[in-house]
């Protein structure tokens, strides 16, 4: 009775090992998926898809699959300021959840079996944008440490025409700031997605500072704001992207 018992409960073990390794799956694809969506199709120029689809500056796309962690990245290619600043980051970024992943996963699958089949995930997507006015790479980046969501960020590097490093307070001027941090409050209080109104947390909305702003690209005419997955709205919403055309106006 006892051994059957024991039988009983490894089959039991199994069968749950298989089905949380199913949905880790799932969500590693839904949940990267949901990145790459709220980009603006029609305002990125090219991301990475293959050396067929490259811009100059971006080349094909690696994979990683070892042990204990799996993902994709782009090569980033050039002597720039954006293209040195971007494909440090990346590797910096690979190479940090790789240790992460080797120190903690080993650990986990010994004291909970349902860690066997699971191993970290990172994803990273590169959006390239010339102009005359200057270049911007943006990356959106999925890290999922092996528990129950992953997570989506975004960073951006932009640089002049002369091909030193810029922010965006050297694109708005300071007398300028306020009405513009103004207006990027007003338009996200009144957010839309392809023509659907989205509800934002209102309070972090409001709290919103100028200094904020880092993540950004532009095109001269056109500036996109990058607004991290949780940082102004549920989970659910994912990422935010605000599209300012004319903002030199503003």
């Amino acid at each position: 009775m006892k051994k059957r018992r024991k039988i009983v409960f490894i089959i039991i073990l199994i069968v749950l090992a298989t089905i949380a390794a199913l949905v880790f799956s799932l969500l590693k694809k839904d949940a990267f998926q949901e990145v790459q969506e709220n980009v603006p199709e029609e305002l990125v120029q090219e991301t990475n898809g293959g050396e067929e689809n490259a811009l100059p500056g971006i080349g094909k796309t690696l994979t990683l699959n070892e042990e204990n962690i799996e993902g994709s990245y782009p090569q980033i290619e050039g002597n720039n300021f954006v293209a040195k600043s971007a494909r440090e980051y990346i590797n910096n970024f690979i190479r940090e959840n790789t240790n992460l992943a080797n120190t903690d996963l080993p650990g986990l699958r010994v004291d909970f079996p349902e860690f066997a089949d699971r191993k970290y995930a990172v994803n990273v997507n590169a959006h390239y944008f010339k102009s005359p006015y200057g270049d911007s790479i943006v990356l959106e980046q999925f890290l999922y440490t092996a528990g129950a969501n992953g997570n989506s960020f975004f960073m951006s590097f932009n640089q002049n025409p002369q091909g030193e490093k810029i922010t965006l307070k050297d694109i708005i001027p300071e007398e300028k700031r306020a009405s513009f941090t103004a207006e990027v409050k007003a338009r996200l209080s009144h957010y839309e997605r392809e023509g659907e109104s989205i509800e934002l947390f209102p309070e972090e909305v409001e709290a919103l500072t100028f200094d904020r702003f880092t993540r950004f690209a532009f095109d001269g005419e056109t500036l996109m704001l990058y607004f991290d997955k949780y940082e102004l709205a549920p989970g659910a919403v994912g990422p935010i992207t605000l599209v300012i055309q004319n903002f030199k106006n503003i």
